[in-house]
């Protein structure tokens, strides 16, 4: 017997309404409970708490995600303190400095603010180190630039506080001892300790990280003790089981050659007053 489709369909309509009614029924039950959720007054009167949305942007707005509020680092510029040039005030009595070497290639600036109020220190592009007991024996003298790898060349000093920055060196005597840190050492400006055309601007570009120690101390060598090139590349390190290796790498000399004509170059084109010294590249040197 075939069944009745007339009387069957009014039953397959009923069901489906009713599983449509029943869905509905769930998603409005659960859509009341989140909206009255979110729409519930917070207790004690406190304000209602804010959305994920909002609360992650006054979170940006905070004091600690604001980079303008962040501290300072130590030794950091600060635009609103006094800005002093070193040797100005150290002349002044603003300042106490010393200056105290690792080796011929680096050593610390240490700088103490005698003042009652932070001070920014302009440290010197170019200076020079010489050693206090020079006449007894003493190390070489030294140059170094100020210039901070790049940086401003300023050190924020707090008031009655020391800070110490590292500074990139070269020797400016050859054939004298080696520096050591226990050696007392004098800082003074460069003009006071030698004054050969393209000194201060290898030392400046030193300081500003544009060329490498080993380069600048060839390229020192040359300009300031009147050392040849070919003097320079036969130099030797010997060693007490009798070995030995060049002083400086073929590369080493090429690079220190371009630091001291471009040194001189620069000196020429600021105008400062240049002699004719032994020590600036001829052809005889190349």
């Amino acid at each position: 017997m075939k069944p009745d489709i007339r009387s069957s369909f009014p039953r397959t309509v009923r069901w489906a309404c009713a599983t449509i009614a029943t869905a509905l029924s769930v998603v409005m039950l659960f859509g009341d409970a989140a909206f009255s959720q979110t729409r519930r007054p917070a207790r004690n009167g406190a304000q209602p708490r804010a959305t994920t949305a909002a609360a992650s942007q006054s979170a940006l707005k905070s004091p600690q995600h604001s980079k303008k509020l962040a501290p300072k680092k130590l030794g950091e510029y600060n635009p609103d303190d006094e800005t002093v040039d070193m040797f100005e005030a150290l002349e002044a009595g603003e300042i106490a400095v010393k200056f105290i070497p690792k080796d011929s290639t680096e050593g610390r600036i240490f700088i103490h603010n005698k003042a009652d109020k932070p001070l920014n220190v302009k440290l010197p592009a170019a200076f020079a180190a010489a050693p206090v007991l020079a006449q007894m024996g003493g190390g070489q003298g030294m140059g170094g630039g100020g210039g901070m790898r790049g940086g401003m060349g300023m050190m924020n000093v707090p008031a009655d506080k020391e800070l110490n920055v590292r500074v990139p060196c070269v020797c400016l005597e050859h054939g004298k001892p080696e520096p050591r840190p226990q050696m007392a050492y004098e800082i003074k400006p460069l003009n006071e300790f030698t004054e050969k055309p393209g000194v201060a601007e290898l030392l400046k570009r030193l300081g500003e990280g544009k060329i490498g120690q080993r380069a600048a101390q060839a390229a020192a060598w040359h300009l300031n003790n009147d050392m040849s090139w070919t003097e320079l590349a036969q130099k030797r390190i010997d060693y007490l089981n009798g070995a030995s290796e060049p002083y400086f790498s073929f590369f080493e000399i090429q690079q220190g050659m371009a630091a001291a004509t471009q040194s001189l170059a620069e000196t020429k084109k600021s105008g400062e007053p240049r002699r004719s010294s032994p020590g600036e590249t001829s052809q005889r040197d190349q």
